[in-house]
C-alpha cells in the first residue's frame, strides 16, 4: 500500500483531457503492422469519449512505442486478446487477435489482407470487417446492439454485400449468416439480440472444428486471465475516512461526478461503510440517527458484530467489489470498517479494541485510504450535535490511525470542496500511473 510522494501542486494540465491531436496522427504515420478496426475518424473519436482500436501484428513493440510517445498511461488494462491503454485525453486498445473467448470469428490475416486506406492515410479495416466487427462485439459480449452503428451495417450490406456476407458465413456458418445479412438488407440488424446465445454457440462449434487445440488453448487462457483480473483488478479502489463534519458525503459526490466516465472507466460505485450484502444494500442502520445516543453493545454482542461485519466484508467484497473492479469500475467507499477502529463509540462497539484491530486485518483493505482532516472547531460547527471536545477527540484518533495506516494520504478538507476533491483526483491519478508504470516490462 505505499505511495510515492505526490505533488499536490502539479497542474491541472498534467491531467489535461485535450487529445494530443497531431502528435497520435504522427505517431501512426510512424507505426506499421497495424490496421485500425473501426471509427477511423481518429482525433475526433477520440474527442467525442470513443477509443482507438488498433489490430497489431507485435502488441509489446507498439506497447513500447506507445509509451515512448506519451509517456505512461493511467490505466493499462491487459486481458488475454487486448491491452487497453488509458490516458485523460482518450483510450487505445491494442488487439492481436478477433475472438469471443477464445474462438477466433474473424482471421488477422483476413483483416490485413483486406485492408483499405482511410482519408487520413491510416491503414482500417474493409467496410465488410468494420461492420462486421462493430455488431459482433457488443453483439457476443453483451448482448447488445449499438444503435450508432446500424447505418454501417446496412452501408455494408449495400456497398460491398459479397465481402459482408461472405464475412458473416465465415464468422458463424451460412445458416446463421445469411439470416444475418438478411436482416442487414433488410434494414433490421438489431432484431438478432434476441439471437445472441445461438450466435455465441455458433462462432465456438466453427472455432473448433476448425481449430479443436487453439481454441482451447485460448479458452483456457481466457480463464485464468479473467480469474487474475478478478484476483488483482487493474482499477483501484480507494476509502475515504473522517470524523463528523469532515465532508465526506460531499466530497464523494463530487469525485464520483467528475470521474464517471472519466479514463475509460465504466463508472464509479459508491458505498458506505460496508458492502452490505447482508441485511440490505447498505449498513446506514449501523451508524443512522444523531451518533453517541445509544448505549454500546455489551462484550457478547460486539464480538457478534465483528462477526457479522467479517462476513459482510469477506461476502461482499468477491461479490460486488472485486467483481465491478474487474469490469472496469472505480469503488470508493464512505467510511470503511476502520472507522470502527477510530471511533468506536459511533458503531456502539464495547468490546476489546485489540480484538477489533485483529479483525480488522482479515478485512480487504482498499489500494488507497485518504483521511480528511478538518480542525476541530470547524467540525463541531459543522455537525453541532457533536460537542467541541468530542470532535477534538474524533480528529486525534483519526490522525493517530492515519499515522498507523502505510500509504494513508491525509487532505486539508477545510477548504472548497473543489479543492478538496482536486488533491483526491490527483492521489488517485498518481496511484494509478504509479501501478500502470509497474506493469510495464521494459
Amino acid at each position: 500500500m505505499s505511495l510515492r510522494a505526490i505533488n499536490l501542486k502539479e497542474p491541472a494540465s498534467a491531467y489535461t483531457p485535450t487529445v494530443p491531436g497531431e502528435r497520435l496522427l504522427d505517431f501512426l504515420r510512424e507505426l506499421s503492422g497495424y490496421v485500425i478496426l473501426r471509427n477511423d475518424d481518429v482525433v475526433g473519436h477520440l474527442a467525442k469519449g470513443g477509443d482507438l482500436d488498433l489490430l497489431v501484428e507485435q502488441p509489446a513493440a507498439v506497447e513500447r512505442s506507445l509509451v515512448a510517445t506519451f509517456g505512461p498511461p493511467v490505466i493499462i488494462t491487459k486481458r488475454c486478446t487486448v491491452w487497453g491503454y488509458s490516458y485523460p485525453w482518450g483510450h487505445i486498445d491494442l488487439f492481436w487477435s478477433v475472438q469471443w473467448r477464445g474462438a477466433i470469428y474473424l482471421r488477422r490475416s483476413a483483416i490485413f489482407s483486406r485492408a483499405r486506406t482511410s482519408p487520413l492515410g491510416f491503414p482500417k479495416a474493409s467496410l465488410a470487417h468494420e461492420a462486421l466487427i462493430c455488431w459482433f462485439n457488443s453483439l457476443l459480449y453483451r448482448g447488445l446492439f449499438k444503435e450508432a452503428y446500424k447505418e454501417l451495417i446496412l452501408r455494408a450490406a449495400r456497398e460491398d454485400p459479397s465481402a459482408f456476407q461472405k464475412a458473416l458465413d465465415s464468422a458463424v456458418g451460412r445458416f446463421w449468416g445469411r439470416r444475418l445479412f438478411q436482416a442487414a438488407r433488410d434494414g433490421c440488424p438489431e432484431t438478432f439480440v434476441r439471437w445472441f446465445q445461438p450466435l455465441r454457440a455458433a462462432v465456438w462449434t466453427l472455432s473448433l472444428a476448425g481449430d479443436p487445440l487453439g481454441t482451447l488453448g485460448r479458452f483456457g487462457k481466457f480463464l485464468v486471465v479473467a480469474l487474475s483480473m478478478l484476483l488483482a483488478p487493474p482499477i483501484p479502489w480507494m476509502a475515504i475516512l473522517g470524523p463528523d463534519g469532515s465532508g465526506k458525503s460531499t466530497v464523494l459526490a463530487e469525485l464520483g461526478q467528475r470521474l464517471s466516465g472519466a479514463l475509460h472507466l465504466k463508472g464509479v460505485r459508491i458505498f458506505h461503510w460496508r458492502p452490505g450484502v447482508i441485511r440490505g444494500v447498505n449498513a446506514t442502520q449501523d451508524i443512522g440517527g444523531p451518533p453517541y445516543t445509544r448505549l454500546p453493545r455489551g462484550a457478547i454482542g460486539s464480538v457478534a458484530k465483528l462477526a457479522f461485519l467479517l462476513a459482510d466484508w469477506l461476502i461482499g467484497y468477491w461479490r460486488h467489489v472485486a467483481l465491478l473492479r474487474a469490469r472496469g469500475w472505480l469503488v470508493l467507499f464512505d467510511r470503511h470498517y476502520l472507522d470502527l477502529i477510530a471511533d468506536p463509540r459511533r458503531y456502539r462497539y464495547g468490546g476489546p479494541i485489540s480484538l477489533a484491530r485483529w479483525v480488522g486485518r482479515l478485512v480487504p483493505w482498499p489500494d488507497l485510504i485518504v483521511l480528511l482532516d478538518v480542525p476541530s472547531s470547524l467540525l463541531q460547527s459543522r455537525k453541532q450535535e457533536v460537542t467541541l471536545d468530542e470532535s477534538a477527540h474524533q480528529r486525534q484518533a483519526y490522525r493517530s490511525l492515519a499515522q498507523r495506516i502505510p500509504g494513508c494520504q491525509v487532505v486539508d478538507a477545510s477548504r472548497a470542496i473543489h479543492q478538496i476533491a482536486d488533491d483526491i483526483e490527483r492521489i488517485l491519478i498518481a496511484f494509478m500511473r504509479d501501478r500502470a508504470i509497474q506493469s510495464l516490462r521494459f
